[in-house]
């Protein structure tokens, strides 16, 4: 079995997916469908107001915040970079060279208040 390849920028781990797992997590009918988020905002800063963006790629939400990224113009021969690209104004320019991903936000442990999201 491969291992997963995972990336990082600020807060925001991606971890590659195959065809297979992308598919089950985002069309299965076993699962709650994700949608196109249009924007392609996966996340906003709580204090800076800058958004982690996807560019050259589609990014999916579930209705359980679940979410998803896919490479855009995966049969395109025009694609030479390919992969995906998620900009930040704070952050320097991520290249995803994957074509499926899972967007997870790193959370931190703080004994007086448990678990909670990383804030931006």
């Amino acid at each position: 079995m491969e291992k997963s390849k995972y990336y990082r920028q600020g807060e925001l781990v991606f971890k590659e997916l195959s065809k297979e797992a992308f598919e089950q997590a985002t069309v299965s009918p076993y699962r709650i469908h994700a949608t196109v988020k249009e924007d392609g905002v996966i996340r906003e800063g709580e204090k800076s107001g800058h958004k982690h963006q996807v560019n050259d790629g589609i990014l999916y939400s579930d209705s359980n915040g679940n979410l998803y990224i896919k490479a855009k113009d995966l049969d395109s021969a025009l694609d030479i970079e390919g992969g995906v690209k998620i900009t930040h104004p704070e952050h320097k320019a991520l290249r995803l060279e994957g074509k499926y991903y899972q967007v997870e936000i790193q959370r931190e442990y703080d004994e007086a208040k448990h678990s909670r999201q990383v804030a931006d």
